[in-house]
């Protein structure tokens, strides 16, 4: 099967550059080698889809596609979080979903995310209006960019239409035609599969006559075809050819090579029905594919003029047992065994080579080995197994970060960011993002009312709405949003949801009463590092509130802008609101030494990871600063490792993508992180209410 081989045949010869050996692959199906035919298939195969975003953003990433609408890399990344940020999921419109039978609803539809967008086109970031909340375009190239899109998922619509009904070959042809000039680019670099896909559609619609067909039907009578069309393309182009084993090619040749002769593979096989009479009345000068490939073995050592090599796996990918080769292979070497001799061993032993898993292994390239390589490429990396490696330290040691504090300004924002999660914030600095980028694209809607991360910024522009007028309806608002399954178990998600909401905003509203609340503009000279940032003051008071459980991340956000306020000559008092508990933050007499220390926290750990995690140092401090008896350090780091292993109804921290990146290797300096940790927490929780 050469389409097995040809990934890998690619990989090794494709990728050598100008010293490279000239190949051609050849018996290649049009409809996996052609990245055009692939597409019309798809495109083809789009009326048994339901609209999902994840399907149709597929397609838009396509290249003719791409190219046929003049989308660049950021125009295309840009209308995929358009897709993500709309809540679209899948169908059309309400109507799609109602003739396919399958709901009667128009949330998360193409129809809605793409109203939301163009509400935002009109009116920017502004409140609903009929139900629908706008999302705010950059400016008026997105403006161009949302038109290009919104045309082509009209052709998309037209295309599903179209797909749905039976017609006539006249009325196929037609339809076929037209994909080919709605969804692809005139570009002569894919005339000549373009033109095989006209050829093909004319011809099949020629010969079905008058049957009349459904999608499905000429889906797989168009990829038959596309397939037999694919002729002898590539062979004997250039330099090596990479080919199937077919009959009729007995032509002599200096060098032949059979690949994958492997005991099940070759000879094939005869698999007949169980309705094939002839399989079971066989008589001679009945076919036998078993009897084919006998033929065109023996046809291919007789075409060999210099050298014939034959290769199998030899040892099994499952438990590296030895593996048979093909029985053609056995037979042939002991018919050789049997009459001939190599240097007075038998031919079996002297010709038979057991080749490395590696093509850099040193055999290949040493004196006097029986395998060998010309491969340049190869053999600088065998080189490089012997060459004295210096290992490099990626991040610079501790007693260097000493040194670090160069001049630089930092905003407060900055600062908490890096406190909340280090590690995170540093691989972020660096580029590196361990978790794998975005997620996929949901194809079904919301089920559940959202939690965790995906629910973090909606609510927490609740609770600001909430905040900010009282009277707000923001079970209105939470739907426009399509975060919420649809229909009445939507509607009573959004009352729980938002009487969560409206009652941590009547206690935010206890302690801060209704006057709006004031900036304080802050720039801080802290030895050589400037802190600048905004606090917002209500009276003589900070105040923050998120609508979940008091976290390290709130504690700390709290108290890096009480220690600014304080250190800026303020006397106030902050609380952050959770939906546990509250948390005050105690009087900071020393801040400004307390923000230097945190400063050079930071300056550490954009250099190289600091041992501070979220939820483990936490639980360090609380069991070492809190309670009746506080803990001594031994103890209250046995509390901290079993955050960070994981046991009874706790999640191991060390699980955390941007942990488990930087301390996959080993483990972290206890020692450190207790220091770490009582240095930040030690006058948060030592006089904390």
């Amino acid at each position: 099967d050469i389409e097995r081989y040809a990934p890998v045949i690619q990989a090794v010869f494709g990728t050598t550059g100008e010293d490279g050996i000239p190949f051609s692959i050849s018996d290649r199906k049009p409809t996996k080698a052609a990245e055009t035919i692939r597409l019309f298939l798809e495109l083809l195969e789009f009326g048994q889809h339901r609209f999902e975003a994840s399907h149709v953003c597929a397609l838009l990433e396509a290249p003719p596609v791409r190219q046929r609408l003049g989308l660049d890399a950021s125009d295309t990344q840009r209308v995929l979080e358009w897709v993500r940020a709309s809540g679209v999921r899948w169908g059309l419109n309400l109507d799609f979903r109602r003739k396919a039978g399958l709901g009667d609803f128009g949330q998360n539809t193409w129809e809605s995310g793409l109203s939301r967008l163009y509400l935002g086109y009109m009116t920017g970031a502004a409140e609903p209006l009929g139900g629908i909340a706008p999302l705010a375009l950059r400016g008026s190239a997105e403006q161009e960019l949302l038109g290009r899109v919104t045309a082509w998922i009209d052709e998309l619509a037209a295309l599903w239409s179209r797909l749905r009904d039976t017609r006539t070959p006249d009325d196929w042809q037609d339809c076929l035609l037209w994909v080919l000039d709605a969804f692809f680019p005139q570009d002569p670099a894919q005339a000549e599969h373009l033109l095989a896909i006209r050829k093909a559609v004319t011809e099949l619609t020629r010969d079905m006559g008058d049957f009349e067909a459904d999608a499905r039907t000429m889906l797989y009578l168009i990829r038959k075809r596309l397939d037999e069309s694919g002729g002898e393309s590539g062979f004997l182009a250039s330099g090596l050819t990479f080919c199937g084993l077919k009959p009729m090619r007995s032509i002599p040749f200096r060098v032949i090579c059979l690949t994958g002769l492997t005991s099940t593979a070759f000879p094939r096989q005869d698999t007949p029905p169980g309705f094939d009479l002839m399989a079971a009345r066989p008589r001679p000068g009945d076919r036998s594919l078993r009897e084919d490939d006998r033929y065109l073995f023996l046809e291919s050592i007789i075409s060999a003029r210099d050298s014939l090599i034959l290769t199998y796996p030899g040892l099994s990918q499952s438990d590296n047992l030895e593996a048979p080769p093909s029985v053609l292979v056995s037979e042939l070497l002991d018919f050789l065994d049997r009459g001939c001799t190599v240097d007075g061993r038998k031919p079996s032993e002297a010709i038979v080579f057991k080749h490395k898993l590696q093509a850099f292994h040193p055999d290949y390239f040493s004196a006097g080995s029986p395998i060998f390589s010309y491969s340049a490429q190869n053999r600088d990396a065998a080189q490089a197994l012997f060459a004295e490696h210096q290992s490099r330290q990626f991040f610079p040691e501790a007693s260097t970060l000493e040194d670090a504090l160069a001049e630089q300004e930092i905003e407060i924002e900055e600062l908490t960011r890096f406190l909340a999660h280090p590690c995170r914030h540093l691989l972020r600095a660096l580029r590196i993002d361990p978790t794998g980028g975005e997620d996929d694209f949901l194809d079904e809607e919301p089920l559940a009312a959202p939690t965790g991360l995906e629910a973090y910024g909606p609510l927490q522009d609740l609770l600001r709405t909430a905040l900010d007028e009282p009277a707000a309806n923001l079970e209105g608002l939470l739907l426009a949003w399509q975060l919420l399954p649809p229909g009445q178990a939507g509607t009573d998600a959004s009352r729980k949801l938002c009487a969560q909401i409206r009652l941590l905003a009547d206690q935010a509203r206890a302690v801060i009463g209704d006057e709006k609340a004031a900036r304080l503009d802050l720039t801080l000279s802290l030895g050589r590092i400037t802190l600048t940032g905004r606090v917002d003051l209500h009276g003589d008071s900070i105040v923050t509130c998120r609508p979940a459980k008091t976290k390290s991340s709130d504690m700390l956000r709290l108290w890096v802008r009480h220690l600014a306020a304080s250190a800026a000559g303020h006397a106030i008092q902050s609380m952050h609101i959770g939906t546990d508990d509250c948390f005050t933050a105690p009087e900071a007499p020393d801040a400004r030494n307390l923000l230097e220390g945190l400063l050079r926290l930071y300056t550490q750990g954009m250099r190289a990871p600091i041992p501070l995690f979220p939820r483990a140092s936490l639980a360090f401090a609380e069991a070492r600063f809190k309670g009746r008896k506080p803990k001594e350090r031994p103890e209250a780091l046995q509390q901290a490792i079993r955050h960070w292993e994981g046991g009874y109804m706790v999640s191991p921290e060390r699980d955390d993508p941007h942990l488990a990146f930087l301390f996959r290797d080993a483990e972290p300096d206890w020692e450190r992180f207790a220091d770490v940790a009582e240095e930040i927490y030690a006058p948060i929780l030592g006089g904390a209410e």
